[in-house]
């Protein structure tokens, strides 16, 4: 899957993966889909948010 990693709390060294879902031109999608993991969960430590993200992929993305 593609996607952007972000840090979103460098001390603690948290992160964020935003799956892109179609072109990255244009204005981005209107609806967000956000997976909040637990407390010691980070990148793709959960299996199935990849399943959910193909879900959503299309030529004219309409999530992110």
């Amino acid at each position: 899957m593609e996607g952007k990693l972000h840090i979103y709390h460098p001390d603690r060294k948290l992160v964020l993966f935003e799956y892109t879902t179609g072109p990255t031109s244009g204005p981005p999608p209107s609806n967000v889909l956000l997976f909040i993991g637990g407390l010691y969960d980070n990148f793709l430590n959960v299996g199935y948010v990849d399943d959910l993200s193909r879900l959503f992929k299309s030529s004219k993305p309409t999530w992110r």
